[in-house]
């Protein structure tokens, strides 16, 4: 009895770490994105003879309370305004061939850089990098807020999908797995004959799987 009243105790205490933080209403948005702490980047607009011809931008805090809500004039004129990603008041928008980085205050809207989707095709985000595409899906390329290049461009196996927030990548072809680390500039840690299966992301421990060979890796 003893032992149940206590894992009874127990299963209370860790419910208690488990809620819903915030409600975000987002019915009267075209597009969002969320970011690794919760907050949400939210784009509204109206288009007539499809061209947008009112736009707003909101940041939500993980609580689901407005903290910015802003008129972004930039967006006038084009077809479409999309938000790619996201970290606290920055966020990077696509407009129809053109990428923009932005940061939010109660103020305005600020455009940090942007560069048009001919040699920046974004793929995700690796802390205040961004990682790219470049001409190709195989040749990578990191970037940062201001959309400007950061070191060398790198050739991979084919599009980077991301690992551990971002920090590393890997891409397979040919039968093969390359892993990558990002920093400012991008290193090929693995490349080795198989496909790529996760074991444990937070570890950086993968399999990397020829036939019946399973090699086990650690990035």
């Amino acid at each position: 009895m003893r032992t149940m009243t206590a894992l009874a105790m127990l299963a209370g205490a860790v419910q208690l770490y488990a809620a819903v933080l915030g409600t975000v209403n987002l019915t009267e948005y075209n597009n969002y994105k969320h970011d690794v702490k919760g907050n949400t980047v939210a784009c509204r607009y109206t288009r007539s003879n499809q061209q947008i011809d009112s736009c707003t931008l909101t940041l939500f805090d993980k609580t689901g309370t407005k903290k910015i809500d802003i008129a972004f004039a930039e967006a006038i004129g084009k077809g479409n305004c999309t938000v790619r990603a996201c970290a606290g008041t920055w966020a990077l928008l696509q407009m129809d061939d053109k990428y923009y980085s932005v940061v939010l205050s109660t103020s305005g809207v600020s455009i940090l850089g942007t560069a048009a989707d001919t040699v920046f095709k974004y793929r995700f985000m690796a802390g205040k990098l961004l990682v790219s595409y470049i001409g190709s899906s195989k040749t990578c390329q990191v970037f940062d807020r201001n959309l400007s290049s950061v070191g060398a461009a790198a050739m991979g196996l084919g599009a980077p999908q991301p690992l551990n927030l971002g920090k590393y990548f890997y891409c397979e072809g040919d039968g093969r797995t390359q892993i990558w680390g990002v920093k400012k500039e991008l290193i090929k840690l693995i490349d080795e004959t198989g496909e790529y299966e996760e074991i444990y992301e937070p570890g950086r421990l993968c399999c990397i799987a020829d036939d019946d060979l399973h090699k086990i890796c650690k990035y």
